[in-house]
């Protein structure tokens, strides 16, 4: 039995509640019991922030052990149930100070979707993410400052990112995603808002419908697949939503919209696969393939080989990446977007980035593999993505 395997028994004893029969379980104890066994699973599942879950589902058919990695999966679990509780916490004190500032604001992510899980900790997050408008950003930010003391670290081209007095990483998204990304999504995450409802008993603060938090689930997923991979999680998380949570035709007609329908028909392919324990396609064997390396966020060998793809040529990747364009580049420096004349300088300002080691390292790791690359691996990556329903 294969770590994957293992991986995925376990998790969807869990989540999704399946029973293992007498034979499941007994193959699963001998497949635990191989040398490194249990340290490949750790590490794994570790890499897909899953192994809280694991931990879980090896703790519920008497699993864990005394062992060393039996221990680390049971640390696993405490970490995760403490950060859900700390994350929470602050979740609350964040939407109940916008709310009394009179500033409409809407949960994003992982805070709506633990609910669904059959408990909150499951759905890990390492940070929280909410929307507001662009005209209430800047009284949003100064709000949490004075009334919360959270400090402002940096503003992107979608979100103000910021910190809790108690650590906690908080994403104050003013677009959901940029245009250009991925398909068509940006038309329709441009009615977020007006299709959005106040939340019961509050005045602003809102919930996406069902439709438009599922088009947006699926859309946030394609592009990080597109940059490298997405890992496990979301595929977790698409499963719920299709399985856990009520729901009508409406969410079609969103992906149609936004050119996403195949994307989610293929991930859906997979967390069945994982989940269900349906047969694999050539498609999903592909596609697990793919994210399994990436990791929880992607690698840069998998964003690099996507990379080229989209450029077409390695010439003219190479060339693109000393000369970043200017409708990838205004995202990093939203500056660019009211004053693109200043493009030049922020070239540079890009290459003097070099002088860091760590980021001259990447670059010259990121040159090698361009240049060892062939076109048919870029071919293939091209074919890949468009069976997934990307482009």
């Amino acid at each position: 039995m294969q770590t994957q395997e293992i991986m995925f028994i376990l998790i969807r004893s869990v989540v999704c509640g399946y029973d293992l029969s007498d034979g499941d379980l007994f193959a699963l104890r001998s497949a635990l019991q191989a040398e490194d066994a249990k340290k490949a699973l750790y590490e794994l599942s570790d890499k897909h922030d899953s192994a809280h879950i694991v931990a879980a589902g090896l703790e519920k058919h008497g699993l864990i052990g005394g062992d060393a990695y039996s221990q680390k999966f049971a640390k696993k679990q405490f970490v995760a149930v403490y950060r859900y509780e700390k994350i929470n916490y602050e979740l609350g004190e964040l939407t109940r100070t916008l709310e009394e500032a009179g500033i409409d604001h809407i949960p994003l992510k992982g805070s709506v979707l633990r609910g669904y899980y059959p408990e909150p900790w499951m759905r890990t997050s390492c940070d929280i993410d909410v929307l507001v408008n662009l005209d209430e950003l800047e009284t949003a930010a100064q709000t949490l400052v004075e009334k919360l003391g959270y400090e402002r670290k940096s503003k992107t081209s979608h979100d103000v990112s910021m910190f809790t007095r108690g650590g906690v990483h908080v994403e104050l998204h003013y677009d959901l995603l940029e245009d250009g990304i991925v398909n068509s999504v940006a038309r329709v995450l441009a009615n977020a808002w007006e299709t959005s409802t106040l939340s019961e008993g509050k005045k602003h603060q809102r919930v996406f419908t069902d439709e438009m938090f599922y088009f947006y689930h699926v859309a946030h997923m394609a592009k990080h697949f597109i940059h490298g991979g997405c890992g496990v999680r979301p595929l977790v998380d698409l499963w719920i939503l299709d399985n856990k949570v009520a729901h009508g035709d409406a969410r079609e007609k969103l992906l149609r919209d936004g050119e996403l329908l195949q994307f989610c028909r293929s991930a859906g392919a997979l967390s069945r696969v994982w989940l269900d324990g349906e047969e694999h396609s050539a498609l999903t064997l592909k596609m697990e393939k793919y994210l399994l390396s990436g990791g929880a966020y992607g690698n840069f060998d998998n964003l690099t080989v996507m990379q080229n793809r989209k450029k077409g040529s390695k010439f003219k990747y190479i060339m693109q990446r000393i000369f970043l364009p200017y409708d990838e580049i205004k995202y990093g420096y939203p500056i660019l977007q009211k004053h693109k004349w200043l493009l030049p300088f922020y070239w540079v300002r890009r290459w003097f980035k070099l002088l860091d080691k760590r980021t001259a390292r990447r670059v010259a790791w990121e040159t090698k593999r361009t240049s060892e690359m062939s076109s048919d691996e870029i071919k293939s990556a091209d074919r890949f993505l468009s069976d997934v329903g990307l482009r």
